[in-house]
Formats: C-alpha cells, structure tokens, sequence
C-alpha cells in the first residue's frame, strides 16, 4: 500500500471518496511502517492485532482486531449494504476475499465493523460471505455450462434478488465480469 500510495493511487482514493472538492482540504498521509500481519500493537493502552489473509478485497487489506472488546474492524472486506469490490473488482481475489471473510467469522468477535455500513455481530460477515459465495458459485456453475459473463449477470440479478437493494446492484456485472476472468484462469 505504502508504494501505491507514494505512486498516486492515494491521491485517486482521496478524490473517489471525498470528492473533488472535499479532496482538495483532505491531507494525505503516507504510512511509515509496513505491517505483516500477526503484529501485537498497544496504541495508548488499547491492544490490537493485525491480521493480514493475504490478496482479498485488495492485496493490502489489513483485519484490525481490538482485542479487550473483541471488536473486528474489516475495511473494504466486508462493506453493507453495498456489492463487495465493485468500486474497482480487478483489485480483487474473490476466492481471496472468500477465505478472508471465513477467517474474520472464525475469530467469533463480538463486533464486526465494516468499511462502509453499520457495526453489527457476526451475521455482517455472514451475510457477505453469503453473497460472495452465491455470486461465486453462480459464476462457475454458469461457466461450466458456456455461458458469458454478461449471460450470467442476468441470470443471477434474478437469482439474487434479495440483494438487490443493495448499492451499487446495478453495477454487479463488473464484479461478475472479473470473477468470471478469475474462473477462466483458474480452468486453464
């Protein structure tokens, strides 16, 4: 993350995030210590670990855990009510993700707080675990059978319809058309 950001990519974020207007006053800070993952740290009293699961969301998601409270804080892994790496899906590994969002609910916090949404227990991670996988599942099964990835965008915006208030619904065929390159490459 810290040579992405140094190479521009943080100033793209402030921009996609807070506009360009709000980007303007928003003041980039370049990290000075990489973590790894596994990392024990007290900031101000407060312990927490790091977890690091490796190319999920993104290749340098970190997993925060609060440790006394027992809180998770997912970034970009888990965010609700919205479709999981639309934003930018070929930043994504979405069998990555997957295992990601496994470990998180295997860790049986009591407060799981997303990138974007509403703290909540462990059905938020469930319940993004859920969609991904029925997207994933879908878009294999549907390879198999020869479909395109715009094929299978319409078959499963049916499919998933109890998603669809989600945000950014519209826009699950650009999720659909990376993992569908994700499965291709995995059948080569």
């Amino acid at each position: 993350m810290i040579q992405r950001i140094a190479e521009g990519e943080g100033v793209f974020w402030i921009d996609a995030i807070t506009g360009k207007y709000d980007g303007d006053k928003t003041q980039l800070a370049l990290p000075d210590t990489a973590l790894k993952g596994g990392e024990v740290l007290n900031l101000n009293g407060v312990e927490i670990k790091i977890h690091y699961q490796g190319l999920s969301h993104t290749d340098h998601d970190l997993l925060i855990e609060v440790v006394k409270d027992k809180i998770l804080i997912l970034g970009g892994l888990v965010v609700e009510p919205e479709v999981p790496s639309q934003g930018v899906p070929a930043d994504a590994n979405f069998k990555g993700q997957i295992a990601a969002t496994k470990f998180a609910i295997q860790l049986h916090m009591n407060i799981y707080i997303p990138g974007q949404g509403f703290p909540q227990g462990v059905v938020l991670p469930q319940r993004g675990l859920r969609f991904l996988q029925a997207i994933y599942s879908g878009v294999e099964h549907y390879y198999s059978e020869g479909l395109e990835d715009f094929e299978i965008t319409q078959r499963l915006k049916v499919e998933l319809s109890e998603f669809q208030q989600w945000y950014q619904f519209d826009f699950l065929g650009r999720v659909i058309a990376e993992m569908y390159l994700q499965v291709e490459q995995e059948n080569f």
